[in-house]
């Protein structure tokens, strides 16, 4: 699945009658099956990019194009699990209605390695935990296009370390459109394969193809100053 965003712009009122525009006449292209990272400052409308392209707010002028038809899986900051469902629960929720929902579930809560913990309560999981039920719940019904929005923030080092492997992993078996929002640099290159950068509403550049595990570490250390630059000159 292909996503397209055609000189899209987003505005909200404020209260005080001034407009604040969130996007400002963005173009930009997600290609099939590319892994691609939005990567920017905090408040420079990364998050509303990614909301507009799942279909959770419209776009007061431009438009998206390519989704038709396809199913895609949301990813958000916090896990917003039901706390009142166990995780086989929280991921089955999405599969109302499919009479193998829990085998389905199952099978890919053994994905993100939580077979053991399928009768758990929300309020027994650590955040990383957590995290990957959230992540299968995105999962479940096989979505062509997964985004996320900065879904290992809240974790520790370690934990977000061992999550972005399992991630990048999944994405690749699974050969998913992916697109993931963050304002880590080392992030977004581990992850990526392509990067793009934003600020101020816009998308300032776009590397080319990445690949991060045949990097070596003088080029990893030149497309972050690379980013970093391009971030401080546009954001």
């Amino acid at each position: 699945m292909r996503a397209e965003l055609k000189s899209v712009c987003k505005c909200y009122s404020m209260a005080d009658g001034t407009t604040m525009k969130a996007l400002k006449d963005l173009s930009f292209r997600i290609p099939e099956r590319s892994f691609t990272v939005i990567l920017g400052k905090s408040g420079c409308g990364k998050t509303t990019l990614l909301r507009i392209m799942a279909g959770l707010e419209r776009p007061s002028t431009g438009e998206v194009l390519g989704r038709d038809g396809g199913s895609i899986g949301v990813v958000f900051q916090e896990p917003r699990l039901m706390p009142w469902l166990s995780v086989r629960k929280n991921v089955e929720m999405v599969l109302e209605g499919d009479l193998d929902r829990a085998k389905k579930a199952g099978r890919v809560l053994t994905q993100v390695g939580l077979s053991r913990f399928e009768k758990a309560m929300p309020n027994q999981l650590s955040g990383g935990m957590a995290q990957r039920v959230a992540l299968a719940r995105a999962l479940a019904y096989e979505p062509e296009m997964l985004l996320m929005d900065e879904p290992f923030g809240a974790l520790d080092y370690f934990t977000r370390r061992e999550l972005q492997g399992e991630l990048s992993s999944l994405v690749k078996a699974r050969g998913l459109t992916a697109v993931l929002v963050t304002h880590d640099v080392d992030e977004a290159i581990f992850l990526a394969s392509r990067i793009a950068v934003m600020g101020n509403g816009r998308i300032l550049s776009v590397t080319e193809e990445i690949d991060s595990e045949s990097m070596s570490f003088e080029e990893r250390d030149r497309l972050r100053e690379s980013i970093l630059a391009s971030i401080e000159n546009g954001g």
